[in-house]
């Protein structure tokens, strides 16, 4: 995504996908098939060349002249200009988003199969078989379960995280997208079921429903209108509504708490940071804090947080110009954006410590936004490969911290 001129590419956190799935379904819980020719060789530079041998065959990619250099190290040594990456496990070769925690890291391929890799396993294990024609999934971690939708069976589901069991919440769901939790309650997006352009509703159930509850229709999204992102925390919901079928993105960032939407109360729009230019999308959690992205102006995206509930938004950082905003991620003390221009749609990830500081590439090798995982923050890089590296890392590499 390339400043607002191209938005619909990386709009919300929805994995829109198509085609078939990936052979043999398989039943839940069984390990996947993985390419037998898999070599995961030993750490290598995020984005530089490496004698290991990619998980869909061809080596790594050639360093990039643009890696981040960061500053000096304070003895005057310099720091790598990337960070190193251990490849952890083989995935499916049509992976096409990542999430995780801790203990776990999931994916979702192009044919809507979801797959789990724990802490200590070797191999992916499947929990969602693939559907028989592709289809669009969007997926969110809560605690013990993962909740997901299926845009075309109109489904909602609540899956437990190690496969074990998977409860339809909902069905006759109108395309259902976008999909968030918090402590107590699932919300989703649902496209209007109306013969209009554009619209909706965002619509909600606890997250302990039991299947057939009745879900609570919460926000009602006006013709034209449409959501690119959406985050619940602090008993608030969160939602950047977008105008539809413009040549550039313009939108808001809205909230209210649960119980007011819950009771029929409108919603209030956050303060903005610039009158000029507000254009927020990619929100993201990490504890009560809300983070996002928006413009400051055509070309350049900034990364801002909500410190509470009803609080002004406060600058953290900068992105350089013409690097959209495609994955937010918040750790251990560290801001981590994937993101990259509109010329041929490859993902940097770049890092910047959460009390502000200018960001700087650590990882030119992304295929798809970088998540949490037990090892650290993993990603695939352009073999194909699941790599990951710890976070100590990035203050080495970035900014002259000693060697973790």
């Amino acid at each position: 995504m390339s400043g607002r001129r191209t938005w619909g590419w990386a709009a919300g956190l929805v994995v829109a996908v198509t085609g078939c799935g990936v052979g043999p379904h398989g039943q839940v819980g069984e390990e996947v098939p993985i390419p037998q020719d898999a070599n995961l060789g030993s750490p290598r530079d995020g984005g530089s060349s490496s004698d290991a041998m990619a998980v869909r065959c061809g080596p790594d990619a050639a360093a990039q002249t643009d890696s981040g250099m960061g500053n000096p190290r304070p003895d005057g040594g310099q720091p790598w200009p990337l960070v190193r990456t251990t490849p952890v496990a083989a995935i499916p070769a049509d992976t096409m988003r990542l999430l995780g925690d801790s203990t776990s890291v999931f994916g979702v391929t192009s044919g809507g199969m979801i797959w789990a890799l724990d802490a200590s396993a070797t191999s992916v294990r499947q929990l969602v078989a693939p559907g028989s024609t592709g289809r669009s999934v969007a997926i969110t971690l809560a605690g013990r379960n993962l909740f997901w939708t299926d845009a075309q069976a109109g489904t909602l589901h609540r899956t437990a995280r190690d496969g074990s069991a998977d409860a339809i919440l909902a069905t006759g769901l109108a395309a259902p997208g976008l999909v968030t939790t918090d402590d107590s309650r699932v919300y989703w997006l649902e496209e209007s079921s109306a013969p209009v352009y554009g619209g909706g509703t965002i619509r909600s159930l606890p997250s302990d429903a039991a299947p057939g509850d009745s879900p609570s229709d919460l926000v009602t999204i006006a013709e034209l209108g449409d959501v690119s992102s959406i985050a619940a925390t602090g008993g608030s919901l969160y939602w950047t509504p977008y105008i539809q079928g413009a040549t550039v993105y313009y939108s808001s960032l809205v909230t209210a708490p649960v119980t007011d939407l819950l009771a029929g109360q409108p919603p209030v729009a956050v303060p903005i940071i610039n009158p000029t230019y507000e254009q927020p999308y990619g929100l993201a959690v990490a504890g009560t804090t809300v983070y996002f992205g928006y413009y400051m102006n055509l070309w350049t995206t900034a990364v801002a947080r909500i410190p509470q509930q009803g609080g002004t938004p406060v600058l953290v950082s900068i992105l350089p110009i013409d690097v959209g905003l495609s994955g937010l991620l918040v750790t251990d003390g560290w801001l981590l954006v994937s993101g990259g221009g509109d010329v041929n749609r490859a993902l940097k990830l770049y890092a910047a410590p959460t009390d502000g500081a200018g960001f700087v590439v650590v990882a030119t090798d992304l295929t798809v936004p970088a998540a949490l995982s037990p090892w650290g923050v993993a990603y695939i890089d352009q073999s194909g490969a699941l790599v990951a590296f710890p976070t100590a890392q990035l203050g080495y590499v970035g900014f002259g911290h000693p060697a973790p």
